[in-house]
C-alpha cells in the first residue's frame, strides 16, 4: 500500500493534544504473567482482574521489599514489569491480606517470566516493521507499548484509585449532581501511540457519570423521586418502580455494615427485613437475624434489600453506595443534556488544561518512582504539526452550486436537486392541549409552505386525525386509508398509499414512535417522520423547523435534496463506485440476553446520495460483522438491477473498530468480502469490483487547535476541512485526520480514517478529498458533517432495527428476560428487513 501523503490544500500549522515521548526507557525490563488465586496452596480458580488482584499485588511488593526494589509495575489484569529480575525458585508468593484492607484470608500470586523487552525492541515501535503487528494480543510489539502505558499510568491511577487497566483517571473537584443519584466527574485520558518517527503520549479532559457515594436509601429516593422512606416503600410496590430501582442498581458495589464489608448487588428484593431464611435449622427473618446477631433493630424492615450472588440479603439500610463507581447505563434525555454542559470545553480551555495536567503535579511525570526508574520523559509542550485545509466541495442545489462557508450553506430560495411529489398525505396527532387544531394547522400551513418553495409537489392538503395513544397503529392506518380514498388504483393495480404520514407526538412519547415506525418501516412500508411536541409548534424555532422536516420528507418521499460535485480526479471514482458504510451496535455494557446488530448501507445512485439498507443480528458484544461479505453481495445485486453494470471499485467505510482490532477485520472481514467479490464477478462474466476499505474512528482523543487566527472558525476550532497526515500517524498504514465540519459547541473532534484496503491504488489526496465530499451528503442537513453520510447512515440503521424486532421479543426492555440464555436464532428469526429498505427510511 503506498503511503504518500496528501498535497492538497492550504497549509496549515496546528497543535495537537499530543506530548512527545523525549526519551525512552533506558533499561532492560522483565515481563511476567501474573496469576492470583485464593488460598495458600493455589489450588483455587484464578481472581479475575478488579480492585483486589491490585491490592494483592500491592501487598505482595510491600510484604517483599528484597524482590521488588525498585517497585515493579503492574497494569491490574495479567502484566507485571520490573527492571530486577526476580530470582529462579522465588516466583510463588504467599500473600496474607489483613482486615485492614478489606477481608482476611490467604492468596497465591505466581509470576511467569514472559519475555525481556529491551530499549532497542521499544525504538522498533515507530518504524513501518515494529508497527505492522500492533494491537494483536501478546504480541512483542504491543506488550513493548503496553509497558509505556503502564510506567506512565502507574502514578496517576493508583493516586486516584482508579483501574490500573484504564486509560482514564477521575478527580472529584468540580463535579456536578445530575438526576436519579448521579454524578458527573471530570478526568484526564492518556494513551501512548507509536507514530511515523516517535511514540506520543495522547493526553484529553474527559468527563463521565458516577454513582454518588451516598448511602443506599437516599439514592433510591433520588432514582424514584420519592419524599421520604413511606413514599420510597410505597414506590417500591410498584412492578415498574421496582424494576427502574433493579436496572440502576445491579452490579453495583456497596459497603455493608457493620465490618465495612465490600458487596456486588445481584438483585434486589421487596420487603428485605420479612425475608425468611434457615440458619442453624432455625427459621428466622433477615430483621430477627440483624437483632440476635449484630444488636440492631432495622428500622425499616419493610424496605428493599439487596441479594448476593450468593442469595444472602442484606437491608437497605445498612448498605453504601462505594465511591467512584462509574454509571455505565443510559442517561435519561434530560441528564444527558445536563452532562453535555459538563464535558464541553472550549478549544483555548481544553488545550490549556491537558497542558497545565502534563506540566504539574496532576499526572506526575516528574517525580513519579516508575518514571524515575525508566529514565522516560515526557516533553512538556503539546506538539506543533502541520496540516491543510481541503476547499469544499460545491453543493448542487436545482439553481446551481451554493456557496459554502463555515461548513454550512443556506437553501433560502432554492428548489431540491429532485423535489418529490407528494399525492396524498396524512397528519396523526397524539398531542394535547389548549388550541391542538390551530396550532396543527398553522403548522400544516408552515410545512406545506417550506416544501413548495423548495420545489415539491403537493398535490392536496393533509388528512388530520386526533391519535389514540392506546391503539397507536390503528389511529395512523385509519388515517393512512382516508388520505388515499378516491385515489385511482397504481400502474400493476395495487390501492395507492400516501407519501408521508405525519406524526406528532406527545411528550415523552418514546412508545408512541416505536410503534409508528414498526407500523410504517415493517408492516406497512409507508414512510412516516415524527415530529415532537414543543417544536412543531414553537412560534420562535418553527421556520427553521418545517424546513428540516422538509429536507427529511423529499428524501422519504423519494426526492434527491442536493449533489455534491468534489473535484474531478474525485467525481468518476464516485461515479463508478459503490459506496458502502457499516457499524455495529450492542446493547447497553452487561446486557448479553439482547444481540448487537449490524448493518450496512449501500449507494444506489451516481452522486452517491441514496442508500439501501441492510441489517443482521449477531452474538452480544461481538463487533465484527459476521455476515459482511452476505449483505455486500445482496447491496451488489441490487446494484447491478439498479444500473445495469456492477461497480469499478467497492469503498467501505467501516465504522466502530478499534485499533486493536484492525487485524481482525482484515481477517474476518476483508478476506471474507474479496472472496465474494471474486465470486461475484465469476458469476457476472466480469472482472470483480476493487476494493477499498476504510475505518472510520470517532472514539478517540486527538484533537488539533489553531495555532494563529488565520486557521480559526467562530467557535474557535480549526476550519472544516483540516486535513493532517502527518506528524501524528500510523508508521505503517495508511492514515489521515479529517476534520470536515464546522464547529458548534465546546472542541470539535476530527475523524480518523485507516485504509486497510486500497486495490485500485488511489491517492492520499483521492482519498481525502473522497471522504471529504461525502460528509456534504448527509440528506439531513444544510452543513456538513463529522463523518460520511453512508457511515452516519448506517449508524441510524443499527438504531432503527429496534423497532424491527418481533414486539413480543421486547428488544428494548434490558430486564425482560433476566436469567435467560441467549438464542441467536430466535433473534434473527424475530428480526425483520425493512418494508422500505431502498427508500432511505432512516433519514
Amino acid at each position: 500500500m503506498s503511503l504518500t501523503k496528501g498535497t492538497s490544500g492550504r497549509p496549515v500549522n496546528v497543535y495537537t493534544n499530543s506530548f512527545q515521548i523525549s526519551r525512552l526507557p533506558l533499561k532492560k525490563y522483565y515481563h511476567y504473567d501474573v496469576v492470583t488465586k485464593h488460598g495458600a496452596t493455589g489450588a483455587a480458580s484464578e481472581i479475575p482482574s478488579g480492585r483486589r488482584v491490585t491490592e494483592i499485588i500491592d501487598r505482595l511488593q510491600t510484604d517483599n521489599p528484597a524482590t521488588f526494589n525498585p517497585p515493579a509495575a503492574f497494569d491490574g489484569v495479567k502484566n507485571l514489569f520490573t527492571t530486577r529480575k526476580i530470582e529462579e525458585g522465588r516466583n510463588s508468593f504467599t500473600v496474607n491480606m489483613g482486615v485492614q484492607v478489606r477481608a482476611t484470608g490467604q492468596y497465591t500470586v505466581r509470576l511467569g517470566l514472559v519475555s525481556e523487552i529491551d530499549p532497542s525492541d521499544i525504538e522498533k515501535l515507530t518504524s513501518s516493521r515494529g508497527a505492522e503487528t500492533l494491537g494483536v494480543p501478546n504480541n512483542a510489539n504491543t506488550i513493548a507499548l503496553t509497558l509505556l502505558q503502564v510506567i506512565l499510568s502507574q502514578g496517576p491511577q493508583l493516586q486516584y484509585k482508579f483501574s490500573l487497566h484504564a486509560k482514564s483517571f477521575f478527580i472529584t473537584a468540580g463535579k456536578r449532581d445530575l438526576s436519579g443519584g448521579i454524578s458527573a466527574w471530570k478526568g484526564f485520558f492518556q494513551s501512548v501511540r507509536a507514530t511515523a518517527g516517535r511514540i506520543i503520549v495522547n493526553v484529553d479532559t474527559t468527563t463521565a457519570a458516577f454513582y454518588k457515594d451516598s448511602d443506599l436509601i437516599s439514592s433510591a429516593l433520588e432514582v424514584l423521586g420519592c419524599r421520604d422512606i413511606r413514599d420510597l416503600v410505597r414506590a417500591c410496590a410498584s412492578d415498574q418502580n421496582f424494576q427502574k430501582l433493579r436496572s440502576f442498581l445491579r452490579g453495583v458495589l456497596v459497603e455493608v455494615q457493620p465490618g465495612n464489608r465490600t458487596k456486588r448487588i445481584a438483585d434486589l428484593v421487596r420487603n428485605a427485613g420479612r425475608e425468611e431464611f434457615f440458619k442453624d435449622n432455625e427459621k428466622m427473618t433477615v430483621a430477627e437475624y440483624w437483632a440476635s446477631h449484630h444488636h440492631r433493630r432495622l428500622q425499616f424492615p419493610d424496605m428493599f434489600g439487596i441479594k448476593l450472588k450468593s442469595g444472602a440479603i442484606f437491608p437497605a439500610e445498612a448498605c453504601k453506595i462505594k465511591p467512584g463507581q462509574r454509571y455505565k447505563k443510559h442517561l435519561s434525555p434530560e441528564d444527558t443534556a445536563a452532562f453535555l454542559k459538563v464535558s464541553v470545553w472550549s478549544p483555548e480551555d481544553r488545550l490549556n488544561a491537558v497542558t497545565d495536567a502534563v506540566q504539574g503535579s496532576l499526572f506526575n511525570y516528574a517525580s513519579s518512582p516508575w518514571m524515575i526508574e525508566s529514565g522516560m520523559r515526557v516533553d512538556p509542550e503539546p506538539l506543533r504539526i502541520t496540516g491543510r485545509e481541503l476547499t469544499a466541495p460545491q453543493v448542487l442545489y436545482g439553481a446551481g452550486a451554493l456557496r459554502v462557508s463555515g461548513g454550512a450553506w443556506n437553501v433560502i430560495k432554492q428548489r431540491f436537486r429532485v423535489p418529490a411529489h407528494i399525492k396524498a398525505w396524512a397528519i396523526v396527532v397524539f398531542d394535547k392541549g389548549q388550541d391542538i387544531q390551530g396550532r396543527v394547522d398553522a403548522f400544516e400551513g408552515a410545512l406545506v409552505s417550506h416544501m413548495v418553495k423548495l420545489g415539491m409537489t403537493v398535490d392536496q392538503g393533509a388528512t388530520k386525525e386526533m391519535g389514540n395513544p392506546q391503539d397507536v397503529q390503528r389511529s395512523i392506518e385509519s388515517a393512512a386509508l382516508k388520505s388515499v380514498r378516491g385515489l385511482p388504483p397504481t400502474a400493476d393495480g395495487k390501492p395507492q398509499k400516501p407519501s408521508i404520514v405525519v406524526v406528532i407526538l406527545p411528550p415523552g412519547g418514546n412508545e408512541v414512535r416505536r410503534q409508528v415506525k414498526q407500523w410504517g418501516d415493517v408492516l406497512r412500508g409507508i414512510p412516516t417522520q415524527c415530529v415532537k411536541a414543543g417544536k412543531y409548534d414553537s412560534q420562535k424555532g418553527r421556520e427553521q423547523y418545517c424546513s428540516n422536516v422538509a429536507l427529511k420528507i423529499n428524501v422519504k418521499a423519494g426526492g434527491i435534496n442536493s449533489y455534491v460535485q468534489p473535484k474531478t480526479s474525485v467525481i468518476n471514482i464516485m461515479q463508478e463506485s459503490m459506496i458502502v458504510g457499516c457499524d455495529v451496535t450492542h446493547p447497553a455494557p452487561g446486557v448479553m440476553t439482547r444481540p448487537s446488530v449490524a448493518s450496512l448501507v449501500s449507494s444506489i445512485d451516481e452522486g452517491a446520495t441514496r442508500y439501501r439498507a441492510y441489517v443482521d443480528a449477531q452474538p452480544p458484544r461481538q463487533e465484527m460483522i459476521t455476515n459482511i461479505a452476505g449483505m455486500l453481495e445482496a447491496a451488489l445485486k441490487t446494484f447491478h438491477q439498479r444500473r445495469h453494470v456492477l461497480p469499478k471499485t467497492v469503498i467501505v467505510y467501516r465504522d466502530g473498530v478499534s485499533e486493536g482490532e484492525y487485524w481482525k477485520v482484515d481477517e474476518q472481514e476483508i478476506k471474507r468480502v474479496e472472496e465474494m467479490l471474486n465470486r461475484v464477478g465469476q458469476m457476472f462474466k466480469v472482472p470483480p469490483p476493487q476494493l477499498v476499505f476504510i475505518v472510520v474512528g470517532k472514539r478517540h482523543h486527538i484533537r488539533f487547535f489553531p495555532s494563529d487566527s488565520s486557521g480559526k472558525d467562530k467557535s474557535g476550532n480549526c476550519n472544516p476541512g483540516l486535513v493532517v497526515d502527518d506528524g501524528i500517524v500510523h508508521s505503517k498504514l495508511m492514515d489521515f485526520y479529517l476534520q470536515s465540519h464546522g464547529g458548534l459547541l465546546g472542541t470539535s473532534r476530527p475523524s480518523h480514517y485507516v485504509v486497510l484496503r486500497n486495490g485500485p491504488q488511489f491517492t492520499a489526496d483521492q482519498l481525502q478529498e473522497l471522504s471529504y465530499a461525502l460528509c456534504f451528503v448527509y440528506a439531513a442537513a444544510t452543513r456538513s458533517v463529522s463523518i460520511p453520510a453512508p457511515v452516519y447512515y448506517a449508524d441510524k440503521v443499527c438504531t432503527r432495527a429496534e423497532f424491527q424486532f418481533d414486539p413480543q421479543l421486547r428488544y428494548a426492555d434490558e430486564t425482560s428476560s433476566d436469567g435467560a440464555q441467549f438464542d441467536l436464532e430466535k433473534w434473527k428469526n424475530g428480526l425483520r428487513q425493512s418494508a422500505l429498505s431502498a427508500d432511505m427510511y432512516f433519514v
